[in-house]
């Protein structure tokens, strides 16, 4: 009897844990700068869209839960000192807001929607403000961001919806780089054919 009721309890044990496991499952963010973000692979709907926090329209991505309020900074330690690259706030009431630089200033043409410049003032939504180093190289680059539970930018105070990460790509290839990779692939697939 005692065997039986020690494996009943093992048994519980086990369910329990991976009950517990299931249920903390990390929800993954992907988002770009030109409105493409998913959810756990399901897309998010985006507008561009007046942040009252900084008083300029930009990007603004529409999350599944209110969110912690505050404000993500990413540099871009690859140029000479960690210069601001993206700006991302979390309003507290669904959004996310992106910003991105304009290319030192020189961009006239917007490319991107969240190509807007970085704001010199956002009406702090929330007391955090988290930094994070983009990664890769220029043209090319993005960051992953954990934000601890229930505390940092963007998690869900709540708990229904946790841990999160955002994998944020900041810069993808030019269209036109990817059309001459491609070419010289090709240019190079075709020598190697006829030698």
């Amino acid at each position: 009897m005692k065997k039986t009721k020690n494996r009943i309890l093992v048994l519980i044990g086990i369910i329990a844990t991976s009950s517990l496991s299931m249920f903390a499952q990390t929800n993954q963010f992907t988002m770009d700068e030109n409105g493409n973000g998913t959810f756990n692979g399901t897309p998010l709907t985006y507008s561009v869209s007046l942040d009252p926090s900084t008083g300029m329209s930009t990007l603004s991505y529409d999350l599944p839960f209110a969110g912690t309020p505050g404000v993500l900074i990413m540099t871009n330690n690859a140029e000479s000192g960690s210069i601001l690259s993206d700006l991302l706030v979390f309003d507290g009431n669904f959004h996310l807001f992106f910003y991105s630089d304009t290319e030192g200033g020189t961009n006239t043409s917007l490319i991107d929607l969240a190509d807007v410049g970085i704001p010199t003032v956002v009406t702090n939504p929330g007391s955090i403000t988290v930094a994070i180093a983009e990664v890769g190289p220029e043209g090319n680059n993005g960051g992953i961001y954990a934000p601890a539970f229930n505390f940092q930018p963007g998690t869900d105070p709540t708990g229904v919806y946790g841990p999160n990460v955002y994998n944020i790509i900041s810069d993808v290839p030019e269209p036109a780089t990817v059309v001459l990779s491609a070419l010289g692939a090709a240019t190079l697939l075709l020598i190697r054919r006829r030698k």
